[in-house]
């Protein structure tokens, strides 16, 4: 699947501020956890593209997308008791992850009737404080963002080959 693979990377840095670079630096972070957890590579992309977009490099979009993953997977004593005190859970109820896109829905409904600062302290109290802003990044775009743009990297066929086309498509080239 290399070729999908490269579609979707090269795809995810065109249409967000994430470069090339960017997006190794954060799948050597995220990736190992995503793949265990069964999710998406399109949706884990996205992710990262959108916490790119809000000035995050890559290193710390996938950091914190990883320790979110780890902190909300096995959550420590109080962290359990946040989720259960406001109905959240990163587990279907077959015990399985969910997939960002569910998981980010029921976290956006779990903080619907808190105010920023509360929902803030609820997500950093989650996930830890490093972590936070790039979950408040995808909580704050909505799922909608993520969905959109996971859609659009489900349709990335042939992305790397059109960006080397453009690439190639001058004197240097």
């Amino acid at each position: 699947e290399a070729s999908r693979i490269a579609d979707i990377l090269s795809k995810t840095a065109n249409i967000s501020a994430a470069s090339m670079d960017d997006m190794g630096y954060a799948f050597k972070y995220v990736g190992p956890i995503a793949n265990t957890l069964g999710m998406e590579i399109e949706e884990v992309s996205a992710a990262i593209g959108i916490m790119t977009d809000s000035g995050l490099d890559g290193s710390n979009a996938g950091t914190a997308l990883r320790a979110a993953l780890i902190a909300l997977n096995n959550p420590a004593k109080a962290q359990a008791e946040i989720m259960k005190e406001i109905g959240f859970s990163m587990q279907d109820s077959n015990g399985e992850a969910k997939s960002l896109a569910a998981m980010f829905a029921d976290l956006t409904k779990a903080t619907e009737g808190m105010t920023q600062a509360e929902k803030v302290a609820t997500v950093a109290k989650l996930v830890g404080t490093e972590a936070s802003a790039g979950m408040m990044t995808i909580l704050e775009g909505g799922v909608g963002q993520l969905n959109e743009f996971s859609d659009a990297l489900r349709n990335s066929s042939g992305a790397s080959k059109e960006a080397a086309a453009i690439m190639k498509d001058n004197l240097k080239g």
